[in-house]
This record gives structure tokens, sequence and C-alpha cells, in this order.
């Protein structure tokens, strides 16, 4: 049996110092179709560049289930970050980039193309404080 991690609070861990602690952040992504995937991985090779233009960002590791029963498949991926700070900051430069707003618009118009409405059905993003 394996014990899901616990999100962490980040009131409680900002009052208790924790903002300058490291935080892992994790999303998963619930893909809409195979069609919505392939669009996404996709994607992640322009997002990648983007992040690294921009500096700040550490590395992700992606993760794909192997028993996975999603009809487009799920999509994990975490990054480590040194503190929360520095991971909001790089995130308010990234989605302020006139690169990530064009990303978005030319995702619009492929979805458009494929016949889908949007890429992703269902989605969550977890912070943890890292403890060792």
């Amino acid at each position: 049996m394996m014990l899901a991690a616990k999100p962490v609070n980040t009131v409680n861990a900002v009052r208790q110092g924790g903002s300058r602690m490291a935080t892992m952040e994790r999303w998963t992504q619930v893909f809409t179709s195979d069609k919505a995937w392939t669009i996404q991985i996709e994607n992640e090779q322009q997002w990648d560049a983007i992040e690294q233009r921009l500096g700040g960002f550490p590395a992700k590791r992606r993760y794909r289930p192997v028993e996975d029963r999603e009809e487009g498949g799920v999509l994990i991926w975490e990054r480590e970050w040194e503190n929360r700070e520095l991971m909001d900051a790089a995130y308010e430069r990234l989605m302020s980039s006139a690169e990530v707003k064009a990303l978005g618009e030319e995702t619009r118009a492929r979805l458009q193309t494929a016949g889908l409405d949007k890429l992703v059905a269902d989605g969550t993003r977890e912070y943890f404080l890292v403890l060792d």
C-alpha cells in the first residue's frame, strides 16, 4: 500500500518560517484525449525553452503512470524550488512574458484544428515542504 504525501498548507508553512524552506511543486494533469496529450507533450518542449530563456526555473521531472486508466493520459511533473519566494517571482516573470501569451494562442489554434475544447479535463497543483 502506497501512502500519498500530504500537501503543504502554505499559510501555516509561512507562519512557521516555511516560506524560506525548499518547496517541491507537483502538477498532475488528466488530459481530455490522446490528441490533447500529444499537443501538451509537444508544448512541454516550448515551455522548457521559455523557462530556460527567462532563467530561475529548476528542471522538471515528468512522469506518466504505468497503469494509466484515463483516456487521454495523465502527466505528472514536479520540480524543487529553493524557496517559495523564488518560485513566485519566476512564475510572475513567466506568465507576463510575450512568449507565454504566444504559446497560449498557438495552443488554442491547435485545439481548434484538432476539434478539442480544452487540453486538460482535470488537474491539481500541490506544494510540499522538502524534509530531506
